[in-house]
């Protein structure tokens, strides 16, 4: 009885090793998983906020997966001390650029702005010819008067889009890019247009007094087809 007694002790014994053994390792993976955690919140400390202009950082898009992002431009909320800022998707068309809230930004992958031209160039060795020639087509469309600097102008001058929607109709539609609207618009990020004599007002409450006065029963302009119900007309 005695001899099992004593292996009996001694397998309790090596039981109490390995499990003070588990809790020395857990204490230690629980120390890692703080730090990291501890790192991770030093850094968004760290984080000089509000991003400057020309900050990189991965946003999350309505796919609800990050892709990198570069700052454009940014706006005070008047609604909080906070700003919101206008990015460009590095990987889409910049008809996709948005205004985006500090919530939507991974502030761990924040980067220091990056020379343009130095970027531009390591983007240029990336792609084709014919990429090429299409991107400069695109952004050349539509103003071939212009020379080169008055054509760096006019992009800054039209980088950040003015109206994100517009509502006509039944339908509400996303704007692509800037459009050149009265001053006193510059606040709006989104227009009500009439469907039928196509003006434009600032809220949905103006829209509904002014449908009651028009008169028109279709837009302003040639019907130049029809199908059954449905009709286009040349504005």
């Amino acid at each position: 009885m005695v001899p099992i007694e004593n292996g009996s002790t001694a397998a309790n014994g090596g039981n109490a090793h390995a499990s003070a053994a588990l809790d020395v390792g857990s204490q230690a993976s629980q120390n890692n998983g703080s730090q990291m955690d501890d790192d991770s919140s030093r850094k968004r400390k760290m984080t000089a906020l509000p991003l400057e202009v020309g900050t990189r950082v991965n946003c999350r898009w309505r796919d609800g997966k990050y892709h990198p992002v570069r700052v454009i431009e940014r706006r005070k909320l008047f609604e909080s001390n906070g700003y919101e800022y206008y990015v460009h998707y590095t990987e889409f068309n910049r008809r996709l650029d948005e205004w985006v809230k500090l919530e939507h930004l991974d502030l761990d992958s924040v980067e220091t702005a990056v020379d343009e031209k130095v970027e531009d160039k390591v983007t240029s060795l990336k792609m084709t010819r014919h990429q090429k020639r299409k991107i400069d087509e695109t952004h050349v469309e539509g103003h071939e008067e212009l020379d080169a600097a008055s054509l760096r102008e006019h992009e800054e001058f039209t980088k950040v889009k003015n109206i994100a929607t517009v509502e006509l109709g039944r339908y509400e539609i996303e704007t692509w890019y800037f459009s050149p609207f009265p001053p006193e618009y510059n606040d709006c990020t989104k227009l009500f247009f009439c469907e039928f004599c196509l003006n434009f007002m600032k809220r949905k409450e103006q829209l509904q007094r002014h449908m009651r006065k028009c008169d028109l029963k279709h837009p302003p302009g040639d019907e130049i087809y029809r199908n059954g119900t449905l009709s286009m007309f040349e504005v």
